[in-house]
């Protein structure tokens, strides 16, 4: 018994020092930021805002910044994630106006929502596959629209991960989605060429799922997606 408490208590150690460091974590300055990434997806009329992070700070920039009346909500993925935490309502409208900010990774300050460990991942993707009602349907719903996958990295687990549970939806939506990759640098030993075959490589892997890529910055396409918005809503 005492060895279960001590794997336990191990486990929670990471989430709780996560909480913690973002308990107090400040609001960015959004009307001083023009090309700030939560500025910018807040200026955009989505209804729904799909994150893997840990912090609240889309919710803050539709809020405070924005003004919009946002809902949060937490993925349910295991059993210990406590009743008071935000979840999604089915019985409420989501929209422009009123979009929900779903985080599928948790959300602070709910330590017990936090995928942070190599095991949580598993653990997020082997329940989330079991019981897939567990993501709610509006939620679902927009998985078969056309997304923007922001401020990931091919390597990154979180994209990994999410990529592997929804690759089939992205492929059935009929829809391209984008995702804002830096490109990869060569190691001292290779070539420029081993590079650019990578690069080759990666837009055919995504392209089989309808995701094409962005080759850049998440500042340098949040700026030039903020150009062509204002252009847009203002032609």
């Amino acid at each position: 018994m005492a060895k279960y408490v001590a794997a336990t208590n191990d486990i929670m150690v990471p989430k709780e020092g996560l909480a913690e460091y973002y308990k107090d974590l400040p609001t960015p300055p959004f009307s001083e930021l023009p090309n700030e990434p939560h500025r910018v997806l807040a200026d955009l009329p989505f209804p729904v805002y799909l994150t893997s992070n840990f912090d609240d700070r889309m919710y803050r920039a539709l809020k405070e910044y924005k003004q919009r009346d946002a809902r949060l909500a937490i993925c349910r993925w295991n059993r210990h994630i406590p009743e008071k935490a935000p979840s999604f309502d089915p019985e409420f409208e989501y929209s422009v106006a009123n979009p929900l900010v779903y985080h599928f990774h948790g959300c602070t300050p709910w330590a017990e929502s936090a995928v942070v460990t190599e095991d949580d991942y598993f653990e997020f993707l082997i329940n989330i596959s079991r019981d897939y009602k567990s993501i709610a349907h509006r939620v679902d719903r927009a998985l078969g629209g056309a997304l923007l996958f922001l401020g990931y990295t091919l390597w990154d687990w979180d994209f990994l991960v999410l990529f592997r549970l929804f690759a089939n939806k992205l492929r059935d939506s009929g829809n391209t989605h984008i995702a804002v990759q830096l490109e990869p640098s060569g190691a001292p030993d290779n070539q420029e060429e081993k590079a650019a075959n990578a690069v080759k490589y990666l837009d055919s892997y995504f392209g089989s799922a309808q995701v094409k890529i962005y080759w850049g910055t998440c500042q340098e396409f949040c700026e030039e997606l903020r150009v062509r918005w204002e252009a847009f809503s203002h032609g």
